[in-house]
């Protein structure tokens, strides 16, 4: 997890690294792998793999800058419902 010593980093500093190495896990790479399904996406070549990730980075941004405290009931909500999804950002 580190490499700092314990004369670098006190017990409760060393929490607070791993607390924050675990928020993003829990708040952005879960939602990726569960409701995007990224683990299962069979986009390998070329930019495709990196383009994909950042377009599910901005929708799961955009949604939690609108508001939403729980990304999938909402990304459900908007299945083949675009006028929902501009409705919902305000635009």
């Amino acid at each position: 997890m580190t490499s700092l010593s314990s004369g670098q980093a006190s017990p409760r500093e060393l929490l607070d690294f791993v607390r924050g190495h675990w928020e993003i896990e829990n708040r952005l790479h879960w939602i990726r792998d569960s409701v995007f399904r990224e683990d299962t996406c069979t986009t390998r070549t070329g930019n495709g793999a990196h383009v994909m990730a950042t377009l599910r980075n901005m929708t799961i941004s955009l949604l939690r800058v609108a508001g939403s405290k729980s990304i999938a009931p909402v990304l459900d909500s908007f299945s083949n419902k675009s006028s929902r999804i501009f409705r919902f950002l305000g635009l």
